[in-house]
Parts: structure tokens; C-alpha cells; sequence
């Protein structure tokens, strides 16, 4: 028995990635959107993180009340690590 000094073939893959973004107040959109995209396009996913904004106390609420409940939406956003 002879021992073959071949090296496996690597294939060189090339990461991408997708941005998706929205606000938490419609985060079920951003789901649907990710997960159409993720079976239309039939790739490996490496990674899904994320961030939410910070809220930010919407103007009106300033100017109208003395509460700092009435918050806007914060923003989403998703990025997916993924090869094809």
C-alpha cells in the first residue's frame, strides 16, 4: 500500500453577504423577506447577526408631553454571511 502525497482539491469559495433592514414594529416582513431569499436562492448560510437601534424619542413626544414613553420604531438590520 502506497500513500498518495496529494493534497484534497480546496475549492475557493467566496464569502458575500446580504443586508436586509426595517423596523421592529414590521419585523415580520424582514422574516418573510429572509426566508423567501434564503429558499429562492438555495445558498449556505455561515452566519445571520444583527442589530436593533437604539430607540430615540420621537419629537411630537417632546413638544406634546412630559412622558419619555412614546418611542418611533427602532430600526433592524440583518446581515447573512453566506456562500453560493
Amino acid at each position: 500500500m502506497t500513500l498518495s502525497n496529494q493534497q484534497p482539491e480546496h475549492r475557493n469559495t467566496v464569502h458575500q453577504i446580504k443586508i436586509f433592514k426595517g423596523l421592529e414594529d414590521d419585523a415580520s416582513t424582514i422574516e418573510h423577506d429572509v426566508n423567501d431569499w434564503l429558499e429562492q436562492e438555495k445558498i449556505k448560510v455561515i452566519q445571520i447577526f444583527g442589530n436593533v437601534a437604539p430607540q430615540t424619542l420621537a419629537t411630537e413626544a417632546v413638544k406634546n408631553t412630559l412622558s419619555r414613553t412614546n418611542h418611533p420604531p427602532s430600526d433592524i438590520l440583518l446581515v447573512v454571511l453566506y456562500e453560493k
